[in-house]
Order: C-alpha cells, then sequence, then structure tokens
C-alpha cells in the first residue's frame, strides 16, 4: 500500500509540475503578445485557440472571442511573430480564423528589403506559402522577409508574414516560384492577438454587435 501511495504521490506532482509548465509558457506568450500590442500603437485583445482545423482541405481555428467582444470579419489576427490570418466568421462568443497557410488566403506582401510587391497565397500546408505575380526580374533572394503592404486595407503595412525559403525559374513562365515559411507559430500557439486597426471601426463594430445581441434576445 505505500509503495502505491508513493507512486501516486509521484504522479500527482508529475501533473502539477505540467500544469505549472503550461502556466508558465502561456504567461510568456502573453506578454510577447502585450508588447506586440504596444508596438503596434493600436487597440488590441489577447484570444484563446478553442479548436484547430488544419486538414488538407482548409486550416482554421476558433478563438473564444466574438461579437460580444467587438470581433469583425476581415480582422487581422497576428502572434508574436507576425501575421497569422484574418477572421471569417463571427458568433456570438467565439469566432474563426482563416489562416494564411489556407488555399483561399491570399495577402498583399512585400519584400522587406526591396520594396517589390506581390501575392502570397496559401497551399493548405501549415509550413508552406507560395509568392506570385512576381517576374523573373524580380532580384528576390532566399532569406527575404515578406511583410503586409496594406495595399488591402486589412491588415495593417510592414507586419511579418513570412521568410522566403526557395527561389525558382520555370522555362516558359513569366514569374518566378518562390517558396515561403510563414514567420507566425501557425501550428503552436494557444494564445493569440486580435487588433482593431482603427479605433473608428472598432467603435463601430462594438456599437453593431450591441444592437445586435439586443436584438437576439428579444
Amino acid at each position: 500500500m505505500k509503495i502505491c501511495a508513493c507512486v501516486t504521490s509521484k504522479q500527482w506532482l508529475e501533473a502539477e509540475l505540467q500544469k505549472l509548465l503550461v502556466i508558465q509558457k502561456e504567461n510568456s506568450q502573453l506578454k510577447e503578445l502585450l508588447q506586440t500590442s504596444a508596438q503596434a500603437n493600436m487597440s488590441a485583445m489577447a484570444a484563446q485557440i478553442l479548436a484547430v482545423d488544419t486538414s488538407n482541405s482548409r486550416q482554421v481555428v476558433v478563438l473564444n472571442k466574438g461579437k460580444r467582444d467587438g470581433v469583425y470579419v476581415g480582422q487581422p489576427i497576428l502572434d508574436a511573430k507576425g501575421v497569422m490570418g484574418q477572421i471569417v466568421d463571427v458568433g456570438p462568443l467565439t469566432s474563426t480564423v482563416l489562416l494564411i497557410s489556407d488555399s483561399k488566403s491570399a495577402v498583399p506582401v512585400r519584400n522587406n528589403r526591396t520594396g517589390e510587391r506581390a501575392i502570397l497565397i496559401g497551399t493548405n500546408d501549415i509550413e508552406r506559402l507560395f509568392l506570385i505575380n512576381l517576374p523573373k526580374t524580380s532580384s528576390i533572394h532566399p532569406g527575404d522577409v515578406l511583410v503586409t503592404s496594406g495595399l488591402d486595407h486589412r491588415y495593417p503595412e510592414g507586419y511579418p508574414v513570412g521568410k522566403v525559403e526557395q527561389v525558382s525559374s520555370i522555362p516558359g513562365e513569366d514569374f518566378v516560384k518562390v517558396k515561403v515559411s510563414p514567420v507566425a507559430l501557425l501550428n503552436r500557439n494557444r494564445l493569440v492577438l486580435l487588433i482593431w486597426p482603427d479605433k473608428e471601426q472598432e467603435q463601430l463594430t462594438v456599437q453593431i454587435n450591441k444592437r445586435l445581441n439586443a436584438k437576439e434576445m428579444m
């Protein structure tokens, strides 16, 4: 009986240690997100990922923030490293994020080194993106960092999105094929950052959502 008690006690201590490590990691992530928010100089809110679907057909995550928190469709989502995606569906208490790795995702970006602009698309592979519409005359190189261009008026300008891994030229094609890895930790985050690039948009969204919630409760 004593042996069993010791084993049980050891297992309990190990479980508690794992819980503490998880809490410590989350606190570290939250600190990084708050630092990102401060640097962004715009309204922001941390959100927790409730569910993940990164299958071959789609790449989405579900957050614990929704209409009641002022979340709106098209809202940018970041982590401490860079852009993760945008909100595509909003419920009263939760919302769905389309990750930049989804094949439906297209983010206008520019090369932080040269200023060249192009479109970064998802491939339904959590670790691989492609840059399109870049001519063979481009001076893009592996290691170049791609940031949001802001031309879609959705993602704020200058946020890191990806890093160029490989550049290849295809005979007969006018454009180069560019493989890119996402900067954000798309498959390792538990906490993310909702941002409001436009404070007027934030206030308007909150007002509209309050009215919608009031109607739902009637």
